[in-house]
């Protein structure tokens, strides 16, 4: 502001030169910069679509060429879209464009918007077969591999994901990486339209969000909600499994977590949420109150789309969310059970090292290809005064520096590794030695052909005992042997692979 005062008084010495540069900097965004990593995708023929993209673009100072438009054959309302119009009517067009607009591969980050269909292909979540035959996917997390599958590979194959856990910016993992299955963070940005004569304008909800004004400077630290279905001494080995290490770890972090507690303990607005279901009637004591910047919401039940649905209940969802101070919600089509689902522990701390909620989203999510979705802005962040910083020397402050350490993401001071691999057992589900954690879908026989999970459910059931099955190390094989193997499912056990890319890149040096 001193500087547009100091501006204005000169401008009478310097017409020609300080009026443009202070056209300019008064209509660039706010505080973002110009954002050309960034393409949205909008649906040709629809209005509302347009809108949302074109409001966006203004508040995030995203460049005109950056907003594409598809030619869909399918009915605007229809939620699912076949594979093979996928391929045609999305996934090329879009690396058409890439190709002749973006050759040095500035676009990083791909907002569909309202219009584009949800999912590709659909699955009855409750078939006894699920999800070993389903090849459905959600849109985003098909196109944030696209170009990268494998030849012969179906255009959403369901692969591990590189990121997941990575330590890196975005922007560096992908230059270190040029080859990653991991190509584009994939955002959403839509919400239910305010009338059916909307028109052309963007729904109130997404105007909203983007109008919000950023945070004060002097922010306190971000309080997290946590909402479970049981209290945290009653919850089921697989929930605690995935909200107990929340209040352990943020702390690190110098934030706050209220877990289970009716409302917040202090008169902050929390900052975000973590949802085992969606929030009880407003008549409930665990009424959710309005959230504070940035608004992240963590939603682990799944958001239902019945196959073949006309319009979107996730659109009504986040309008809700929206309402409620939203500005980024993560959440899935359908429950793909432990191995797909976001892990928020992940996501929170990624947050609080100063990543945007896009890059936390995706350092959440195990898998590529499946169900998981972010919806609402990408480019939010927690305000640099909440960012702190974790000891980078041991991650998981089990005392035992990261590079000594045969689990580095799980505190396990004893580094009990029963197999002498080199992985300690609470990260080594992989009890055959295959470099994967695997299922055999129930079959027991062949017995060389019998999964991970398969393996530790008969010690669990039958015995004997197996201390190589004993990933926790309490003297037993059980449920939370398998829960824990669960999480692992369908990925190389262990350190991630990239944070060794970054090991012998500097051991290089």
């Amino acid at each position: 502001m001193l500087w547009i005062r100091f501006a204005m008084r000169r401008q009478r010495l310097f017409p020609s030169i300080l009026l443009p540069i202070l056209l300019t900097a008064l209509a660039s965004g706010c505080g973002f910069g110009d954002r050309p990593e960034i393409l949205l995708l909008v649906r040709g023929g629809d209005p509302l679509s347009h809108a949302i993209a074109e409001a966006y673009a203004k508040a995030r100072n995203i460049p005109t060429d950056r907003i594409l438009e598809l030619t869909l054959s399918t009915d605007r309302r229809a939620i699912e879209i076949d594979a093979e119009t996928y391929l045609r009517e999305i996934a090329a067009p879009i690396e058409r464009h890439l190709k002749l607009t973006d050759p040095d591969g500035e676009i990083t980050i791909l907002i569909t918007t309202r219009g584009l269909p949800l999912r590709i292909g659909s699955c009855d979540a409750t078939a006894p077969e699920y999800p070993r035959k389903c090849q459905s996917a959600a849109l985003d997390a098909a196109l944030a591999q696209l170009g990268r599958t494998g030849e012969g590979a179906p255009a959403f194959a369901r692969t591990e994901n590189p990121f997941f856990r990575d330590p890196r910016s975005f922007a560096r993992f992908r230059r270190d990486l040029p080859r990653t299955a991991l190509r584009f963070l994939v955002a959403r940005l839509s919400a239910a339209p305010d009338s059916t004569d909307a028109g052309r304008a963007a729904p109130r909800a997404i105007q909203d969000l983007l109008d919000r004004p950023p945070p004060p400077e002097s922010a306190s630290p971000p309080l997290w909600r946590v909402v479970s279905d049981n209290p945290r001494n009653d919850r089921s080995v697989a929930t605690s499994a995935l909200f107990d290490e929340i209040e352990d770890r943020l702390p690190l972090f110098g934030h706050h977590v209220c877990d289970g507690c009716p409302a917040p303990r202090s008169n902050e607005r929390a900052s975000g949420i973590v949802l085992q279901s969606e929030p009880p009637p407003r008549s409930s004591k665990q009424e959710i109150e309005p959230l504070a910047y940035p608004g992240v919401v963590i939603r682990l039940d799944g958001a239902s789309v019945p196959p073949g649905a006309k319009g979107s209940p996730l659109d009504r969802l986040t309008t809700l969310w929206f309402a409620r101070g939203a500005g980024a919600i993560s959440t899935h089509l359908a429950d793909p059970g432990l191995a797909g689902v976001t892990r928020p522990t992940e996501q929170l701390a990624a947050l609080a090292r100063g990543h945007t909620a896009i890059e936390a989203h995706f350092k959440s999510v195990p898998q590529l290809g499946w169900m998981n979705v972010f919806v609402g802005d990408p480019l939010l962040t927690l305000p640099e005064e909440s960012v702190l910083e974790e000891d980078a020397r041991d991650q998981d402050h089990d005392g035992v520096p990261d590079p000594e350490d045969n689990c580095r993401d799980d505190s396990n001071a004893d580094q009990r590794d029963t197999n002498d691999d080199g992985l300690g057992n609470l990260c080594d589900p992989d009890v055959d030695d295959d470099g994967r954690v695997d299922t055999s879908w129930g079959a027991i026989y062949p017995v060389d052909r019998r999964g991970d999970l398969e393996a530790i459910t008969l010690t669990a059931r039958n015995g004997p005992y197996d201390e190589n099955h004993d990933l926790d190390g309490d003297g037993r094989v059980d449920e939370r042997d398998l829960i824990r193997a669960r999480l692992w499912l369908f990925r190389t056990p262990g350190r991630p692979a990239e944070r060794r890319v970054i090991e012998v890149a500097e051991g290089s040096r």
